[in-house]
């Protein structure tokens, strides 16, 4: 029927509600203009578009007086009365709340510049109106409203977004890179990055204002690769002050050809949070594509090496210190295979003074052949087990002689030169190379095999499968017998196995060597302190907890009504 008043509460809830569209409408245009520029670039291919060269800046210009005005219209607008009533009575003391409220926000303003940085006025007139919503709205809570919760929603809403305001101002003016080291990285990076990032090597420590950074490991667990990163915080006379690590992860996509997304890992304190992301890791590492390039690149040099007759380089020396047939290299043990063979090296560095102890693995799968390289990213070098030299390992299945031999529970027989007998049967067999699928019935025998006055136990499977028996063998590199579990006779509790002795006698290894290989034991860290962010979520989870106690509120009156 007629304006609200300028006095009433209505009229403010309809200023503010209009400036913060008004406010949704700058950010929703800044944020579309790529899709502004593709449009546009539909019909005229000739636009260059426009973009946003300084982000912070041109959002800062106006959505700062923004939350200046809201802040300080959420401060005074709980005090107004709906429809201005009995305004002429209360706005003498209106003014003087006013005044004390304007005079504490000066004071914690004052105080916060103490614990923050505030790097001009107008984040001083900002800082000045949050508190100011702060100071106002608790004193509705506490005096006016005397803790009612059914009148105080509005309240703890402004008393929130108040909040928000300082913890965004604390954390994200004083937002500190504790990942900078400008004097080793000048060069590596851009002179804006410089400040922000650093690379890691793995098992170096890095100093970086003021906290010794260690790049410790990295686990593959399903798609993700979790990346340990050890912080150890210390003082002028380097005592350390906080120690804790963090795992920041890359995902990859759902074939692993390359990394999705990198996911950032934060360490939550009262007064702080210290943020960690990793932003960059060996190509390699980042894309299948990108390490076949690499590897395709590499040159190969094969050596061959005779028993302790290690390889000399001028730079480095390689020396073979044993091989195994239960490779621990941890590429061969993410994968399966019926049996593979690892070769143990020590390789000294002349440079450093240094020695490496690593493995080179090779795996067989059926008649496919799988390489395991050794990595030492310190040297550039790269060492793989030579295919041919697989045949000093292994007899090819198809030139084994099998024969078939038949052993009881607790019988002892001398098979090829070695003592065989059963000890156990195992009917939930685990073994790395069986899949249980549903109807299988599987068994496994535990064969005691004694042989070079060493005694040693395998467990070759034997399956049925839809009605089409099965087995799974074991081969034992102390007497060099393939076993395999063919039959059972449940009438004479007899069991029949084929066995087979392996004829190699491993003499010469021939191991292929590339020099001058791209390191793929770094990555590039970002970790960052982000003061008082703590504000910002409290003051967030209250705004949140003033509009669902509103809600609450207005659904109970209107089920009261009807």
């Amino acid at each position: 029927e007629k304006e609200e008043s300028l006095y009433s509460r209505e009229f403010w809830m309809f200023i503010g509600s209009l400036v913060l569209m008004f406010s949704a409408v700058l950010i929703t245009g800044s944020t579309s203009l790529p899709v502004f520029n593709k449009v546009i670039s539909y019909f005229d291919p000739g636009y260059l578009g426009q973009v946003i060269k300084d982000p912070i800046p041109h959002y800062n210009k106006y959505q700062l007086w923004i939350g200046v005005f809201i802040s300080t219209l959420s401060g005074f607008g709980v005090f107004m009365r709906y429809k201005g009533i009995s305004w002429q009575k209360s706005q003498r003391a209106f003014f003087l709340r006013t005044v004390i409220h304007m005079a504490l926000s000066a004071i914690l303003t004052y105080l916060t510049s103490v614990w923050i940085e505030l790097p001009s006025w107008q984040f001083w007139v900002l800082s000045l109106a949050g508190y100011y919503t702060v100071v106002a709205n608790a004193d509705y809570i506490f005096s006016i409203v005397k803790g009612n919760i059914k009148l105080a929603s509005s309240a703890v809403a402004h008393l929130g977004f108040g909040l928000m305001v300082i913890g965004t101002l604390a954390s994200g003016l004083n937002q500190k890179p504790i990942s900078s080291n400008p004097f080793v990285f000048k060069g590596l990076f851009s002179d804006e990055d410089v400040k922000k990032y650093v690379q890691l090597i793995k098992g170096k420590p890095l100093f970086s204002q003021g906290y010794f950074i260690t790049y410790k490991s990295d686990t593959l667990i399903g798609r993700e690769r979790f990346f340990d990163i050890h912080f150890r915080q210390v003082n002028d006379s380097l005592k350390t002050l906080d120690e804790f690590s963090l795992r920041p992860n890359a995902l990859y996509a759902n074939d692993f050809s390359k990394v999705a997304a990198y996911n950032p890992d934060t360490k939550h304190l009262l007064h702080k949070d210290i943020f960690t992301a990793v932003m960059k890791v060996p190509p390699a590492t980042e894309s299948v594509e990108e390490a076949k390039k690499i590897e395709d690149s590499l040159k190969y040099t094969t050596y061959e090496f005779a028993p302790n007759k290690p390889l000399d380089d001028s730079n480095f020396v390689v020396r073979i210190t044993g091989t195994t047939f239960k490779p621990t290299n941890a590429e061969y043990l993410k994968n399966i295979h019926d049996s593979g063979v690892g070769v143990q090296m020590s390789i000294y560095d002349k440079q450093s003074d240094t020695t490496y102890q690593v493995e080179a693995a090779i795996g067989l799968q059926g008649a496919l052949m799988y390489t395991y390289p050794a990595s030492i990213d310190a040297l550039g070098l790269r060492i793989k087990v030579n295919e041919q030299s697989i045949d000093n390992f292994f007899t090819p299945e198809e030139n084994l002689s099998y024969k078939d031999y038949i052993l009881k529970a607790g019988q002892k027989l001398d098979i090829l030169g070695s003592k065989v007998a059963i000890v156990g049967f195992d009917n939930k067999p685990v073994n790395e190379r069986y899949k249980k699928e549903e109807g299988d019935i599987a068994i496994g025998a535990k064969i005691m095999i004694e042989a070079n006055a060493k005694s040693t136990e395998v467990m070759p499977l034997y399956i049925i499968r839809k009605n089409q028996p099965m087995s799974i063998k074991e081969y034992d590199s102390n007497s060099g017998l393939h076993v395999r579990f063919s039959n059972i006779d449940p009438a004479t509790e007899e069991f029949t196995f084929k066995i087979a002795k392996d004829v190699k006698e491993t003499s010469a290894i021939k191991l292929d060597i590339a020099r001058n290989v791209p390191r793929s034991d770094y990555l590039i860290l970002m970790a960052s302190i982000f003061p008082g962010i703590n504000l910002f979520w409290l003051g967030s989870i209250l705004m949140m907890a003033g509009l669902f106690m509103a809600a609450y509120h207005r659904m109970k009156s209107k089920i009261a009504e009807s």
